[in-house]
């Protein structure tokens, strides 16, 4: 089952992490939160990694190496769930941010290393005005 969330002020990643802090408590965030360059950064593995609209950021030609950046930064087991930004079809040339993937493009990114486990629709309302009636909820969990 998805968390309802609320959807977050456009902000920067300081204040989103300063935001995330002031939500779960010094000790827990110091644990769990970690600010960095995703695709250059040295850290044991995470049991779990939160997406929202970060695939969606990255130009399509980053796709694979954000695909295989997360296989190397989850544990076995560990997942990667959020809200991913998915059309039917996509016109050409491809314009954004954001830039949006069909479910089959994603699919195809992660089925080498992950497995999806849950999925679910997201009501229009529940997503920013930019996503809304795009949004999907999606749990991947990585293969041992």
């Amino acid at each position: 089952m998805r968390p309802v969330l609320p959807s977050p002020p456009s902000t920067t990643p300081r204040a989103a992490v300063a935001r995330a802090r002031a939500v779960l408590g010094a000790a827990l965030a110091d644990r769990v939160l970690r600010q960095a360059d995703f695709f250059d950064f040295d850290a044991a593995p995470f049991d779990f990694v939160y997406e929202r609209a970060f695939l969606a950021a990255l130009p399509p030609a980053l796709w694979l190496r954000w695909a295989q950046r997360l296989a190397q930064v989850l544990a076995p087991a560990g997942r990667v769930a959020g809200l991913f930004v998915l059309e039917a079809t996509l016109s050409e040339p491809r314009r954004g941010p954001p830039f949006v993937t069909t479910a089959a493009e994603l699919h195809a990114l992660l089925a080498g290393a992950f497995t999806l486990v849950d999925e679910a629709a997201v009501a229009p309302d529940e997503s920013i005005a930019v996503f809304a009636g795009r949004e999907r909820w999606m749990d991947w969990q990585r293969r041992a």
